[in-house]
């Protein structure tokens, strides 16, 4: 495990509501090219703060890489909305992206 992966741990384990935590420990498993780690923490990014509009967009991703289309889809069109209530239009039309070229 890694010395930043470690800390992340001990960072949340002091904050467990605090959805940015929960994103980093989901960039760190993707790096370690860990999807299935990386989907979960996502999902706990999103429990914790469901406006977290990146965790949105790496979940997708994670999803798809490990082939669950049909679910990366309603992730994406779920931080769509977020994006738009945040009113990041940039994200808005990233997610968007991604989604579409699922078909």
């Amino acid at each position: 495990m890694s010395s930043r992966r470690e800390l992340l741990m001990e960072l949340l384990a002091e904050t467990p509501n605090d959805g940015e935590l929960p994103y980093s420990l989901g960039m760190e498993s993707v790096s370690e090219e860990n999807d299935i780690q990386a989907i979960a923490e996502f999902r706990k990014a999103l429990e914790a703060d469901p406006g977290h509009v990146a965790s949105y967009l790496q979940l997708g991703q994670a999803l798809v890489r490990h082939g669950e289309e049909g679910e990366a889809r309603e992730i994406y069109t779920q931080g769509m909305e977020a994006a738009r209530k945040a009113q990041n239009h940039h994200a808005f039309s990233e997610l968007s992206g991604f989604r579409d070229a699922l078909g």
